[in-house]
């Protein structure tokens, strides 16, 4: 055998030598029997993250339906609905008779009507041009029509505040109730939060679950030495 072809054989099984050490060291086994482990990266992945960050919201909109539902005992919340109810007293005062919005409105319908009087004298007068009766004609339609509208205006106003102060009498004769009512709709509020949290736990557990189950099933398939 030539010397170059000797030296050719000797070095292709060196090599093939070194690699059969190579897979069979313990570097390589550890490799393969880490295959198959969820990385660090599995392990905080997106969904896991998703989960976590939907409890805690879900716990800060807990936590504030239960201190709207807490707040203040039934006397603190008679009181707030007694100044509400005064606030309203004071506004329907103001739309009634004797109030500055009823007074003014009153007053601008008689300007209106004063106006339309005036302007329809004017048109009629003998005096001034046709052309000029034409224009004052045309005023004294607007003129009717925007009293119309303040009329319109005021008996609206009327009935809205009939209704209202209505309504605020049965408000005072039941208070007690309102007061009542509305801590337990807060409270169902609530509890549908604390609700949305439990599920939230439960969705974290079962990202966690497979997490677990990953591991568990990896080293089942390939157990450690």
């Amino acid at each position: 055998m030539k010397f170059s072809h000797l030296c050719l054989a000797l070095i292709t099984s060196a090599l093939a030598s070194s690699l059969a050490i190579a897979k069979d060291s313990p570097a390589s086994s550890e490799a393969k029997q880490g295959a198959g482990l969820p990385t660090s990266a599995n392990a905080v992945n997106a969904e896991v993250k998703n989960k976590v960050e939907e409890l805690k919201s879900s716990i800060t909109k807990a936590v504030e339906r239960l201190d709207k539902a807490n707040k203040g005992t039934h006397q603190d919340r008679l009181k707030e609905l007694d100044a509400l109810i005064g606030d309203v007293k004071k506004a329907l005062a103001e739309v009634g008779p004797g109030g500055q919005v009823f007074d003014k409105l009153a007053q601008s319908i008689k300007i209106t009507d004063t106006m339309a009087a005036d302007v329809r004298a004017k048109m009629t007068d003998a005096t001034k041009s046709a052309e000029t009766q034409s224009k004052y004609q045309t005023l004294v339609r607007a003129a009717d029509t925007q009293k119309n509208k303040l009329y319109q205006s005021q008996m609206a106003m009327n009935s809205a505040r009939a209704m209202l102060e209505d309504r605020v009498k049965m408000l005072e004769e039941n208070k007690e109730l309102v007061v009542d009512f509305a801590r337990l709709e807060q409270l169902e509020e609530a509890n549908k939060a604390v609700i949305e949290v439990v599920k939230s736990m439960n969705g974290v557990t079962t990202e966690l679950d497979k997490l677990v189950s990953d591991i568990a099933t990896a080293g089942a398939a390939k157990p450690l030495p």
